[in-house]
């Protein structure tokens, strides 16, 4: 996440790319990739703000986060979004969300309306490659009675009859 709020991102893109390339620089002097992502109630909200990070800085150290989640809260469409900045995505995170008092709330992959059948079809589509990552947000986690083991098999269970039905599993 790279900070700032929500609607400001073109009077602190030039600070935000500045920050980016520096930190682009130590991570390439530390041997490291630095992935950052679009997130919703921040400067940076959208896949195109964040191409345009990218494009500024252009640095090999530097890479995207492709997050649906986020996406999703602003109605931006699945395939829109992913031919946007999957291409430019080190790994994608999965999780669904859903604007409760128009805050965002974040939930489980498959515990709410993202149509993972078409997610996972375009991921096919695009002949990406690379790393999912399941986010299990804080706003779960804190919950009273969280279980991590069963959040991770939880989202094993809405996820991997998706996988094999499009053919990645």
């Amino acid at each position: 996440m790279l900070g700032g709020k929500q609607g400001e991102f073109e009077t602190i893109r030039d600070t935000m790319a500045r920050r980016l390339a520096e930190w682009a620089r130590i991570a390439a002097e530390s041997g490291i990739r630095l992935a950052v992502k679009a997130h919703a109630s921040n400067a940076c909200d959208t896949p195109e703000k964040l191409n345009w990070l990218l494009d500024k800085v252009r640095h090999p150290a530097l890479t995207a986060i492709y997050d649906y989640g986020h996406f999703q809260l602003a109605g931006l469409g699945i395939e829109e979004s992913m031919d946007a900045l999957l291409p430019r995505s080190a790994f994608i995170t999965v999780k669904d969300s859903k604007l409760v008092n128009g805050k965002p709330q974040f939930l489980l992959p498959g515990d709410g309306s993202v149509d993972y059948a078409r997610y996972f079809a375009k991921v096919n589509q695009l002949k990406w490659s690379g790393w999912v990552l399941v986010e299990v947000t804080r706003q779960l986690q804190t919950q009273p009675g969280y279980d991590g083991i069963e959040a991770a098999r939880r989202s094993y269970s809405n996820l991997a009859p998706v996988l094999k039905r499009v053919g990645l599993r």
